[in-house]
């Protein structure tokens, strides 16, 4: 069996890297750069990397999460915001457990990349176990805060995870205007990464705002699920990345009339991360 990926997903690869290499060089301090996010946004945009996963009734391309994975990398390599992998695995999440009014107001704007959502899970005191998330108190209203939603301040819903009056993992999809939605930036180690603080207070909440109510924890594992295999690809394209810089400076970089490069030492360290990534 063949598991290598196809021509049309390699050429998608080069296609994706030539347009982040040329466009969006690293640089020392990325948060230095205010319009980066926008037009990165804009460019992957036109490329069609948003219709991807959205199916083609609602104007997307149908595609299964296997052709998400090089690009992923790309963007790893690319330093890109988080925002995009929260966006398209809300799209992979509304088109399998969405309720048709919702598929038919969010996919068609999600495939032209025309909506950003921002995942809001993390809370300070839980862990990552989704049975740690908040309760909805009486089954319609929800308060909460949570942290590290990247992006939250240009979201225009949120998949907010919580567990239902019956104590089982659900994801709610919440408009960013509604009420009882506050946002502020988050201070982190990685400003580049824009994080921010989502405080929802008191919001009233009812079954229809609940991906897969016939299955919310499913729904809520398959979120999880997906978001750790476009974080997975992302840090696999920061790991290449790395080591390309690194072999780069090993050639240029000199020490006693010789490129670094030549020494064994360095060969071995190269070699190491070479069979890590």
């Amino acid at each position: 069996m063949n598991f290598d990926f196809n021509e049309d997903q390699y050429a998608f690869q080069e296609i994706a890297s030539r347009l982040l290499t040329d466009n969006f060089p690293l640089q020392a301090d990325l948060s230095a750069d205010k319009t980066r996010s926008s037009r990165l946004w804009a460019s992957l945009r036109d490329l069609g990397l948003f219709a991807l996963p959205v199916p083609e009734a609602f104007d997307g391309l149908g595609l299964d999460s296997i052709n998400l994975a090089l690009p992923m990398e790309e963007l790893g390599k690319a330093v890109a915001p988080l925002s995009i992998a929260h966006t398209l695995a809300a799209a992979d999440l509304i088109g399998r457990y969405g309720t048709q009014a919702q598929k038919e107001k969010l996919l068609p704007s999600l495939a032209a990349g025309n909506l950003r959502i921002s995942i809001a899970s993390q809370e300070e005191s839980a862990s990552y176990d989704l049975h740690d998330a908040t309760s909805v108190k009486g089954g319609q209203s929800l308060h909460t805060v949570k942290l590290l939603a990247p992006d939250a301040d240009e979201a225009d819903y949120f998949l907010v995870t919580a567990k239902t009056a019956s104590g089982r993992p659900a994801v709610f999809l919440i408009d960013r205007a509604r009420p009882g939605v506050l946002v502020s930036k988050q201070k982190t180690i990685d400003p580049a990464a824009a994080f921010h603080r989502c405080l929802f207070d008191g919001l009233k909440i009812s079954d229809i705002d609940m991906l897969g109510s016939a299955a919310p924890e499913q729904a809520a594992h398959r979120l999880f699920d997906v978001c750790a295999t476009l974080y997975a690809g992302m840090a696999l394209g920061v790991a290449a990345r790395l080591l390309e810089l690194s072999v780069r400076y090993a050639k240029e970089r000199t020490q006693f009339g010789k490129p670094i490069g030549s020494f064994q030492a360095i060969k071995h360290k190269c070699a190491d991360m070479a069979v890590a990534v």
